[in-house]
């Protein structure tokens, strides 16, 4: 059953494109500590990998007794804020009903591929503890970890991936201040939350220094941080089952995630 996140009107409506509101589709474990990680599916703002970055990566996380909780949100013709707005909400959502799931509302994280990957980290580094609004806007949208594929992150036009830079920023050249906002490794602080970062050296969509870029970030600031790059395999592989190498990222998530402490 999907669950509308938005009571009444969404924030950053824009009355000229076409109403659309989004939701999440639960995926509940049978048997979990409460630890639950809302999903983002890539596709370049342009559309979504419902399949292979959403619904398995829902059973693998229910497999490993973790609840799961894909988003549907927001893509072209609408861009930064309102996407980024359905994420936070997202978060908030399903803090504010983490009793109603048997949930623990200090374990909820995100999870985004590739240009997914760039709203999950966002929503790691752009993120407040309470607003204006109906009593879920007044929850935090922080999320306690994130785990970022292949993502995008970095809107410096020397690496950035232009179609999601298009999208996200509402400009075919967006000024330099624009592009730090909407650059992920721009806005690590130390109250961001741990980050589990994985790449493939020859993905030639989407290049492995962006995820070495916020590797470096967090560093920086002190963030909880682990950084893996398989030397082969495409853009796009969700946890590919006939390239195991590669796909051992999705055992060591779990190991990881497991072990995660929030930073005091």
């Amino acid at each position: 059953m999907l669950i509308s996140i938005w009571n009444g009107t969404p924030e950053y409506l824009n009355a000229g494109i076409p109403q659309f509101k989004a939701t999440l589709n639960p995926f509940l474990s049978q048997v979990s500590d409460g630890t639950s990680v809302i999903i983002i599916p890539g596709g370049g703002y342009q559309k979504k990998a419902w399949d292979h970055e959403g619904i398995q990566i829902a059973e693998w996380l229910n497999q490993n007794g973790i609840h799961a909780f894909v988003l549907d949100y927001r893509i072209a013709p609408y861009s930064g804020n309102a996407i980024l707005s359905d994420a936070q909400r997202a978060i908030r959502w399903v803090r504010y009903h983490a009793s109603e799931y048997s949930l623990n509302p200090e374990r909820i994280g995100i999870l985004g591929f590739s240009a997914g990957g760039h709203l999950a980290g966002c929503t790691a580094t752009m993120f407040d503890f309470g607003k204006d609004g109906d009593s879920i806007n007044q929850v935090s949208c922080r999320p306690d970890f994130a785990v970022l594929g292949y993502p995008v992150i970095s809107m410096d036009t020397s690496i950035t991936h232009r179609e999601t830079q298009r999208i996200f920023t509402g400009s075919e050249a967006p000024a330099l201040e624009q592009r730090e906002q909407a650059s992920v490794d721009c806005r690590v602080t130390s109250d961001t939350p741990p980050l589990f970062i994985w790449h493939t050296a020859q993905d030639k969509a989407v290049s492995p220094e962006h995820s070495v870029r916020l590797f470096q970030a967090c560093l920086k600031h002190h963030v909880p941080v682990e950084l893996h790059i398989f030397p082969e395999g495409p853009h796009g592989l969700g946890i590919p089952r006939d390239m195991p190498h590669v796909a051992q990222w999705a055992n060591l998530c779990i190991h990881w995630i497991r072990q995660i402490k929030r930073p005091v």
